[in-house]
């Protein structure tokens, strides 16, 4: 969504934005009607995580952000979620001596040992970030929290830009709906108090604490229900079964474009 909002509005505000993403995810969003392109990078290249793991398919990034480079002479890329998938295609920009932005999440430049939290964790991966973020880049930081792990990292902070997440509200506020509706097709009641989280499950969201969450709520407010979204949710679900309190909580994985 984040991707989605910014190619949007380059888009809108009279610039040629592309979107290169994974075969899967191309494949799911090619709706009609975007201001933008959408171009996909081969098959299965970026399902691995793995970085040091060989030379898999994964490692055709580079040649395949060079393929587009030349067919479409951009002028400048973001590396949007920049480790390892960025970092695989760095060779070919550099190489082209093509200007990049960075703009990393969480898990790329947090590190939390004790919750085996982020590549950072991995030595090996802490030294291939810190190479990486010494080359000539713009980098962006969507919060204070993910500056200070730049500069952590040996960024200074005069490279940095701080641009956060945001949500364009003209898109919600403008749109029509009809709730009745909408609860009916999640199943849920007309008069039920209604949570809503948005987060896929990792171990810096706490939805470790849901369940008891729930049991406590459960005591003062009989009639809600917890609607969560996100990926890897469901072992909320499963504990929250074991608790009998499954009628308390709804958790939907994904929800497509309408």
């Amino acid at each position: 969504m984040v991707v989605y909002n910014l190619a949007q509005n380059l888009s809108n505000a009279g610039h040629q934005s592309c979107v290169i993403t994974s075969w899967r995810e191309w494949k799911w969003k090619t709706p009609g009607g975007l201001p933008y392109k959408i171009l996909p990078l081969p098959p299965n290249i970026q399902r691995s995580k793995e970085v040091m793991g060989g030379a898999g398919w994964q490692w055709l990034n580079a040649p395949a952000a060079a393929f587009y480079h030349i067919l479409k002479n951009f002028d400048v890329w973001h590396l949007h979620s920049f480790f390892p998938h960025g970092w695989r295609i760095e060779p070919a920009l550099d190489y082209l001596n093509i200007p990049f932005v960075i703009t990393a999440h969480g898990e790329e430049v947090s590190s939390l040992p004790h919750l085996s939290y982020g590549y950072r964790t991995s030595k090996r991966h802490e030294l291939l970030i810190q190479e990486f973020l010494k080359k000539e880049s713009q980098i962006t930081a969507i919060s204070k929290t993910i500056e200070d792990e730049y500069v952590s990292l040996g960024v200074s902070r005069e490279r940095i830009t701080r641009i956060p997440n945001g949500v364009d509200y003209r898109r919600i506020v403008e749109v029509k709906v009809d709730r009745a509706s909408v609860r009916q097709e999640y199943g849920l009641g007309s008069d039920e108090f209604v949570l809503l989280t948005i987060a896929n499950n990792t171990v810096t969201k706490g939805y470790k604490y849901v369940p008891m969450t729930v049991k406590l709520l459960s005591q003062k407010i009989r009639n809600f229900r917890w609607v969560i979204v996100g990926k890897g949710c469901e072992a909320v679900a499963d504990e929250i079964d074991r608790m009998g309190l499954s009628r308390h909580v709804k958790v939907i994985s994904q929800i497509t474009s309408h």
